[in-house]
């Protein structure tokens, strides 16, 4: 007897939909979580650079604001020279008199330098004690005149962190700074004001604390900036901005190591 064969039926169309529906569903899932990892990627990346765009920043501020007021000849009246808000100015006198053919230490030898000279004839070349007259009594030298501020240095409509050094061009030091805030405190830990503050209160400067608000180059339409932000004395530097870009703030404190020692 010829035996009928079972089972040989296949898939049926309904059975071939409901794989096909889970499939699609199964993709969705896994390209949603590959969507969201990628975001979340960029938006670290992103959160990454603005840090370290303000750590590079507060290194460059805070290393000028340390020199400000070197002053060894007592002549060139080094210090801060403007202090506001958002602007400083830093003078100092740190170079100049390498090759200046002087006697700036009047200690009877002229240009005590590395210059690969015995010059106070000890019989020993650029040691220690021939390498100080680095200074030659003024602020003109590069370097000696600094300020920082913000301005838009693309003309782009968003503000920069800029470098004045004496009597050149503005330069970038760091781009997208929302805000530039600088607080004065004298040795008692008052803070000095008002601001700009006089010459009297610029002498009573011991330090010098920092804030900066960078946000990111490009909008997130997913994310909205609801946050004011604050400085360490409790003000509100930046009231929300209600925008689609991610901020960051940073702050730091700097003794101001020369002023008060004249």
């Amino acid at each position: 007897m010829i035996q009928k064969l079972r089972g040989n039926k296949g898939f049926t169309l309904i059975e071939l939909m409901i794989a096909l529906v889970l499939t699609a569903v199964s993709a969705k899932v896994i390209y949603d979580v590959y969507l969201a990892q990628k975001k979340s990627s960029e938006i670290n990346e992103e959160l990454v650079g603005i840090q370290q765009n303000l750590r590079a920043a507060l290194y460059y501020m805070e290393d000028e604001i340390k020199k400000a007021g070197l002053d060894p000849s007592r002549n060139a009246n080094a210090g801060i020279q403007i202090a506001d808000v958002s602007t400083i100015q830093l003078t100092s006198d740190f170079r100049g008199g390498e090759n200046d053919s002087i006697d700036n230490n009047k200690d009877g030898t002229i240009d005590e330098f590395i210059n690969g000279v015995d010059d106070d004839g000890d019989g020993l070349i650029d040691e220690a004690d021939e390498q100080r007259e680095w200074y030659d009594g003024d602020t003109g030298d590069p370097g000696e005149n600094v300020t920082y501020s913000l301005y838009d240095s693309q003309s782009d409509g968003d503000l920069d962190l800029g470098r004045l050094s004496g009597g050149g061009f503005i330069q970038p030091v760091a781009n997208n700074i929302d805000v530039l805030d600088f607080v004065y405190i004298d040795s008692a830990g008052t803070v000095l004001g008002p601001l700009p503050l006089d010459s009297n209160g610029r002498n009573n400067i011991r330090t010098v604390e920092i804030t900066l608000i960078a946000r990111a180059e490009k909008m997130d339409m997913d994310y909205t900036d609801t946050q004011a932000y604050l400085n360490r004395q409790g003000n509100v530097i930046l009231a929300a901005p209600n925008d689609h870009y991610r901020r960051m703030l940073m702050t730091t404190t700097v003794k101001v190591r020369n002023q008060g020692l004249n």
